[in-house]
C-alpha cells in the first residue's frame, strides 16, 4: 500500500483506512506489508507482521522519528538515500536487500 500506518519517518501514520490495512494484516498473519510514501527506509516488526517502509527514491528524503510510537519495534531504520528495495520471493520465503539507500537484508519463512 501507499501510505503506511507503521512508520518511523517524520511524515508520520497515515489516516483510518491505512491502520484498519495494517490491523487486518496482523490479524490474518500476513508476513509482509510494503509501503513507501515516508521518503526513508525502515523495517519493523509487529506481532509477526513484517512492516516496510521502502521509500527511497522520489523526492524530499524523510528524517527518521525516535518518537514515534513504533520505533521500539524497528529493528533498521535509514533516512532517505537514493535507493531501492529487491525482493526474491520463494514458496515458502522471502528475501529481501536493499540496494542503496542503507544496507539491509532479511529473510521471512513460513
Amino acid at each position: 500500500m501507499h501510505e503506511p500506518h507503521v512508520t518511523v519517518g517524520t511524515h508520520g501514520s497515515a489516516g483510518p483506512e491505512s491502520k484498519a490495512l495494517s490491523e487486518l494484516a496482523i490479524s490474518k498473519g500476513v508476513p509482509l506489508v510494503l509501503t513507501a510514501h515516508d521518503h526513508n527506509y525502515s523495517r519493523t516488526v509487529v506481532d509477526g507482521t513484517t512492516f516496510i517502509v521502502a521509500g527511497m527514491g522520489g523526492h524530499e528524503s524523510r528524517e527518521l522519528d525516535p518518537a514515534s510510537p513504533w520505533w521500539p519495534q524497528t529493528v533498521v531504520a535509514y533516512p532517505g538515500e537514493p535507493g531501492f528495495l529487491s525482493l526474491t520471493i520463494r514458496a515458502g520465503s522471502i528475501t529481501g536487500e536493499t540496494v542503496g539507500g542503507g544496507a539491509d537484508r532479511f529473510e521471512i519463512s513460513r
